[in-house]
């Protein structure tokens, strides 16, 4: 049996304009950040407003541009019993229903943005994600479980390709709901609790755990690993005595995943363990 975990990396290695990075400089993410507050208190201004949140954290530090992980924060600061102090009497308190109403806001607007991305036109057929997707559409065996953490369906992008039921979307798609937020194995404030993504998912997180540790082989392509998916990962790679292959965007990004995996106690070589790392511009056999 083989795994294969899809991640953003992967989308940009087709030449997606699918980071949260684009996002936040789309105009479906700043037609929010005025919304909801009123002239005298400054529009925008306050933390309820998640967009305003996110924007200014990414302003001071471009590591802040990974929305899920500013949610995280965002919870585990409790911004939610600040925000309840506009600091005016002439300003109502925010409710824990005026946040939630912006983190809806947040996923619509993501959502938005991807559906009006022109997948078609951007596609870079030439790219190591394309071979991934041919060799997939070619492989009728049974063994393989492709499990793909992004929005976009490649099997409408690409319909000279045999991808039909041969990807499942963990986090939902751009046709559907999509799941946007933090892990619940962090500790966060019981406020921010439908921000959980596994909250109402709980058979995604199963499949996911159940496809990592029956899998001979798992590969990985261009998911960081990180923080926020951390649910998926951290009671399955750690116990895995099977081949993984990693495959990364370039050094940075395979010495960050180093990180990721030795913070989970993950990154070794035992029995019959085998982690090997390649980038993306090498030559790799997919199937």
């Amino acid at each position: 049996m083989k795994t294969i975990i899809l991640g953003n990396g992967f989308d940009l290695s087709l030449n997606f304009p699918t980071s949260y990075k684009d996002f936040i400089a789309s105009t479906d993410f700043a037609s929010n950040l005025w919304s909801g507050m009123p002239l005298a208190y400054g529009v925008g201004s306050h933390p309820s407003n998640l967009f305003r949140y996110i924007q200014s954290k990414a302003a001071e530090d471009p590591r802040w541009t990974d929305i899920e992980k500013l949610l995280s924060e965002y919870s585990k600061k409790g911004e939610a019993s600040i925000s309840a102090r506009r600091g005016s009497a002439s300003v109502p308190n925010v409710s824990t229903q005026e946040i939630y109403g912006y983190y809806e806001q947040l996923k619509n607007s993501l959502r938005d943005y991807l559906r009006s991305i022109k997948f078609q036109e951007k596609a870079n057929r030439s790219s190591l994600a394309y071979s991934f997707l041919s060799a997939i559409s070619g492989y009728n065996g049974a063994d393989l479980s492709v499990l793909s953490f992004n929005y976009t369906l490649p099997e409408k992008i690409f319909p000279e390709l045999n991808l039909k039921g041969k990807i499942v979307n963990i986090h939902g798609n751009i046709e559907s709901d999509i799941i946007l937020g933090i892990n619940d194995s962090g500790l966060y404030d019981s406020s921010y609790s439908y921000m959980v993504k596994t909250k109402d998912y709980v058979s995604q997180l199963s499949l996911v755990r159940e496809k990592i540790l029956e899998a001979d082989e798992l590969v990985i392509f261009g998911h960081s690993l990180g923080e926020t998916d951390r649910d998926y990962f951290q009671n399955t790679l750690p116990f895995l005595h099977k081949r993984v292959i990693i495959i990364t965007k370039n050094v940075f990004s395979r010495e960050e995943i180093r990180n990721e995996l030795m913070s989970i106690n993950a990154y070794h070589v035992r029995d019959n363990a085998e982690w090997y790392f390649t980038e993306q511009g090498a030559n790799i056999v997919i199937l």
